[in-house]
């Protein structure tokens, strides 16, 4: 294309009047695409581009040289350019790779086109959007690898102005090669039929704006708004491919309701409105989604379990489960004890077993309601027997110990009888049956017992269950009596009368009078301990009262 071909170059007789092409481009923002939906409604900002759905003067000028075609375009206002678009004829074939450049020739985007039809508009979406300053100039383009390139020629002697977006004089630009991106600047006068898609930032001018869904059974009611009068149609199918169409509504208006009928319950359906103007601009809205409500199913409750034993003011945790409804939430009840809102189901205290029904109501639909079923039984009684250990101790040949006692109690529900029952004849039990609670007395016999070690077991047997009891008995023989038998001489003087007689633990001293006035020559100490040592001395004393010293000491060991 260094010098594109005059030959291809439209004669002035085919050229439309100036007027005509300068109305064609300020008129029309010929593709306009919703940007974002929710269900029930959306708002949008319309995109923008500049060509509209018209066809090129030529669409296939012949060349056949791999080429990069483009336009170069400024907005008024910040956006985001979603994409570019270019016109094709059948022999314009090759993989086509849409690129768009900034105003120093970077890559800003690339893809490349797919799902092309053999002739006429190609649009392709980026990625990711590319967010564009006000007043930034950037470039759309697209490698046609085979040529065959569509052009009007001559085209932007003068600026093209469709606000917000803007065309330089002389914006159609190429550049001859093989490389897929490379940046085109050279002109010649032509416009090539690339156009640029383009989402203006918020605040600027909507051309699709209000597009509202609603939906009932079967059908789904959609309303949109045009900024200048135009025709009516819905594109719509399961996928994004749509499928279908309505039935076109030729009147030009500038509110839009269009019905989709025949839909089926509780499925998802994409849709995209069209509007064409009376300069035959077509808008279309980018793809939406609305879902039809699924056909009502009854509302569904369960409870878990479905039965249950249990006993006397025991809990039983039930849980309710409600389908086919937003609201779970359910009242509890029960024909006996009590249930709170959580389903905590608490049993009454009975003496016989009952049977018991919960029940959980749905609070969407009072008469939707499930069952479950206890059995509730009475307490099963529960024997204790206190303390669980005895111990007594006594002496061979001396009285029996004092008997000690057994605490028979019922900690369950009902009535409990026991019985209870010694595994040794010395161990004697008194009040051994009855029901609780009750106390059984538990005596020792040390009759016919040697000193010694004796162990002994009682039973008590009540309410399904048996409880031990361990007794040990201690036997002890009788103490040994010592004594300590001290003789002397008689003293010389005839006036001595009576005799003393100390003792101590302590060889040599701290001795204490253990007896006196003793008319005798001997003594015999009877309060001594078996291991012991004592030490002894005696005294004399005469008629006068007067004591003599101490005699020599003497000492004994006892055994």
């Amino acid at each position: 294309m260094g010098m594109p071909r005059t030959k291809g170059a439209p004669a002035p007789a085919q050229r439309r009047s100036d007027r005509r092409f300068e109305s064609r481009f300020l008129c029309a923002p010929l593709l306009l695409i919703l940007l974002a939906a929710t269900s029930g409604t959306s708002w949008s900002q319309a995109t923008l581009s500049l060509l509209g759905a018209g066809t090129p003067q030529l669409a296939d000028g012949g060349d056949a040289q791999p080429v990069v075609l483009g336009l170069k375009i400024f907005s008024d206002v910040p956006g985001k350019v979603l994409g570019c678009s270019f016109y094709k004829s059948p022999a314009n074939t090759g993989v086509h790779v849409v690129s768009l450049w900034d105003s120093a020739g970077k890559v800003l985007a690339s893809k490349a086109a797919s799902g092309e039809t053999p002739s006429g508009k190609q649009s392709v979406i980026f990625t990711t959007p590319v967010a564009i300053a006000a007043n930034q100039t950037f470039t759309c383009g697209y490698f046609a690898p085979a040529g065959h390139y569509a052009y009007d020629r001559p085209a932007f002697t003068a600026p093209l102005n469709v606000t917000p977006l803007h065309v330089p004089v002389n914006g159609g630009v190429y550049a001859y090669g093989t490389a897929g991106t490379q940046w085109p600047t050279r002109s010649y006068q032509s416009n090539y039929w690339v156009d640029v898609i383009f989402a203006p930032s918020t605040g600027s001018p909507t051309w699709i704006s209000g597009t509202q869904f609603t939906t009932l059974g079967s059908t789904a009611s959609v309303t949109w708004k045009t900024a200048v009068p135009s025709d009516s149609q819905i594109e719509y199918g399961t996928t994004a491919s749509y499928g279908n169409s309505t039935v076109l509504i030729a009147a030009p208006v500038i509110a839009h309701s269009v019905e989709l009928s025949g839909l089926s319950a509780g499925t998802t359906y994409h849709f995209r409105v069209r509007s064409r103007d009376a300069d035959a601009v077509l808008a279309l809205g980018l793809d939406s989604a609305l879902t039809t409500v699924a056909a009502a199913l009854p509302v569904n409750v369960a409870t878990s379990p479905l039965s249950a034993t249990v006993t006397s003011g025991a809990t039983q945790q039930f849980v309710a489960a409600v389908s086919n409804t937003p609201n779970p939430a359910v009242t509890w009840s029960a024909t006996a004890g009590s249930i709170n809102s959580s389903g905590l189901f608490t049993a009454p205290v009975v003496s016989s077993s009952i049977m018991v029904t919960v029940s959980a109501t749905s609070q969407a639909d009072t008469s939707k309601r499930a069952s479950s079923t206890l059995t509730v039984n009475p307490q099963a009684p529960v024997l204790s027997v206190e303390p669980a250990s005895l111990s007594f101790s006594g002496q061979a040949g001396a009285s029996s110990p004092a008997p000690a006692s057994l605490s028979i109690t019922n900690s369950g529900g009902g009535s409990l009888t026991f019985t209870g029952i010694s595994n040794q004849p010395w161990l004697v039990l008194s009040g051994a049956s009855g029901t609780a609670p009750s106390t059984l007395t538990v005596s020792p016999a040390l009759s016919g017992l040697k000193a010694g070690a004796y162990a002994a077991q009682i039973s008590v047997a009540g309410g399904g269950t048996t409880k031990m009891v361990t007794v040990s008995l201690t036997v002890t023989s009788p103490p040994v009596q010592h004594s300590v038998e001290l003789s002397w001489k008689a003293s010389t003087n005839s006036h001595v009368v009576s005799y003393s007689v100390y003792r101590s633990t302590i060889s040599g001293s701290s001795y204490g009078l253990s007896a006196s006035a003793i008319g005798g020559l001997s003594y015999s100490d009877q309060s001594v301990q078996t291991g012991g040592t004592y030490y002894y001395v005696v005294t004399a004393v005469d008629d006068q009262g007067r004591e003599s010293g101490y005699s020599a000491q003497v000492a004994t060991i006892i055994p």
